[in-house]
């Protein structure tokens, strides 16, 4: 898993004819592919359709919520699972990022809804263990190839759609009539899905490839980059330009001593907080900033109408996923108080200090931004690739949290748990 990158460099030596298949697969069998890369047929094909599962189960909850997305959802994982289940599945997970999923149980026991807090705990361990799953059986660079095709295949198809399918593939409201939409369920949710898509395919990009692989991956980000200024959202663009710059740093640290490379990283880091922190107190500039009234399209009335209920119940909250549901109480008062209903709290740090209170949004994110400071600081000594990826998708998912969903959807939940898994040499 941890020398994916030197595995890599590897089967391209015994594609030109340098390197004997028995000398790769002895030194991949070394590095710790030994069980499900053993060099016979049925071996290769599993990590093959692992992560053609794991494709699968991104391409499904990058979409999601739709018809039957949840068992599918479920599905997807336990097929990741079980083809991957030879591996040691725990080990990139660092052991105390379990407390959050023990926290989130427990709130079963407060939870407004305990039934859907059930379906909410079962559905995002799933998600984390396959997550894990691909990422040791198939290391760091193959599940995030992976993670990247499912996307693709989901652009593609909302790209026809858009184009040929207008009433799937376009917003239909007033609002941002004709916006890009293709197969997702709002424009924002697929401009939040694009910007990942953006910055995968440039934190992953490798100048070692051919030409032909590099134009092939230029028409991707180009089609990508389209779809987004299709979905006319000003946020995405604003997101994704820090990102950029996020990205962009850490890359050049690499070239540092560590202490300049932790000082630059914890002022990046500052940054970036403060910039998350400016939107978020300063709705007047940022509204400007990002495109919007000076309600931040309603933003500040949903947040006016879920404070009072985080304030009523600020560290425990009141259950994982069991809000946003018609029936609940809860949600029905919040409905209530703003005058519409709304599916989420339009801000993904609200939303889970409402569903888990305060404790459980320190558990959520404390791991991810510790990987993010062991990565970067190690980052000479780890797969770059993967660690300016973590770095980037975790940035965007702090940004883009300010006013979206982002890390409480499945997709981002997913995408936040892939930023905390561990690298090689990684504590």
């Amino acid at each position: 898993m941890g020398n994916s990158l030197q595995f890599d460099s590897d089967c391209r030596y015994m594609d030109r004819g340098v390197l004997s298949r028995e000398t790769v697969l002895a030194a991949a069998n070394a590095q710790g592919y030994s069980e499900p890369l053993t060099g016979g047929k049925d071996g290769v094909s599993r990590r093959q359709l692992a992560r053609l599962a794991f494709a699968s189960l991104v391409a499904i909850v990058s979409v999601s919520p739709f018809r039957l997305s949840g068992p599918l959802t479920v599905g997807a994982c336990v097929v990741v699972l079980l083809l991957c289940a030879r591996r040691t599945l725990l080990s990139p997970i660092h052991w105390s990022s379990l407390i959050f999923f023990g926290w989130i149980g427990a709130s079963s026991f407060w939870s407004v809804a305990g039934g859907a807090t059930f379906d909410g705990v079962v559905l995002s361990l799933l998600l984390l263990l396959a997550a894990a799953a691909v990422w040791e059986t198939c290391g760091p660079e193959q599940t995030l190839a992976a993670f990247l095709s499912g996307l693709r295949v989901v652009v593609a198809l909302s790209a026809i759609t858009y184009v040929f399918v207008p009433s799937i593939g376009r917003e239909q409201s007033f609002y941002q009539a004709g916006a890009f939409t293709g197969l997702f369920v709002q424009r924002n949710v697929a401009s939040f899905v694009m910007v990942v898509i953006i910055i995968s395919t440039v934190a992953l990009w490798d100048r070692e490839w051919s030409l032909g692989r590099k134009h092939k991956e230029c028409f991707w980000l180009i089609l990508t980059l389209l779809c987004l200024l299709l979905a006319r959202s000003s946020t995405s663009l604003v997101v994704l330009a820090a990102v950029l710059l996020l990205g962009l740093v850490v890359r050049q640290t690499r070239k540092m001593s560590e202490v300049g490379r932790r000082v630059t990283l914890a002022a990046v880091t500052a940054m970036v907080a403060g910039f998350a922190l400016i939107i978020f107190t300063n709705y007047s500039a940022a509204s400007g900033l990002l495109g919007r009234d000076a309600s931040l399209t309603g933003r500040t009335i949903i947040w006016a109408a879920v404070l009072p209920f985080i304030n009523a119940q600020p560290w425990i909250g009141y259950g994982w996923n069991a809000l946003w549901t018609p029936g609940v109480q809860v949600t029905e008062e919040m409905w209530s108080s703003a005058h519409f209903a709304f599916a989420h709290a339009h801000n993904a740090f609200l939303d889970v200090i409402l569903q888990v209170g305060f404790v459980g949004l320190v558990l959520l994110l404390i791991f991810p931004l510790g990987r993010f400071v062991v990565n970067t600081s190690r980052l000479e000594e780890t797969a770059a690739r993967p660690v300016v990826w973590s770095s980037m998708a975790f940035g965007c998912l702090l940004l883009y949290g300010v006013t979206e969903q982002s890390f409480v959807s499945n997709f981002g939940f997913l995408v936040l748990m892939m930023c905390s898994l561990k690298l090689a040499g990684a504590k």
